[in-house]
């Protein structure tokens, strides 16, 4: 999970900013585009395959606690 945090925790804080987002806000947001992801992919993926994988995911970040890479903040 630190890798993927490393290589990409920038870039979404760079577009969090610019959207000027909460971290709440942002974290919403990501949801909401997962959510969209697995709806745009049923013609490809199954759509349970798509929510388990997401689902998935969400559950395994719960149980992480991110480290800190940069000067993320409110």
């Amino acid at each position: 999970m630190l890798a993927t945090q490393a290589l990409v925790e920038t870039d979404l804080d760079e577009i969090r900013k610019k959207h000027r987002l909460t971290l709440d806000q942002a974290a919403r947001a990501g949801a909401i585009a997962a959510a969209i992801m697995v709806q745009k992919c049923a013609g490809v993926v199954d759509p349970q395959v798509g929510f388990q994988v997401a689902t998935y995911g969400f559950v395994e970040g719960a149980k992480t606690v991110p480290q800190r890479l940069s000067a993320a903040s409110e």
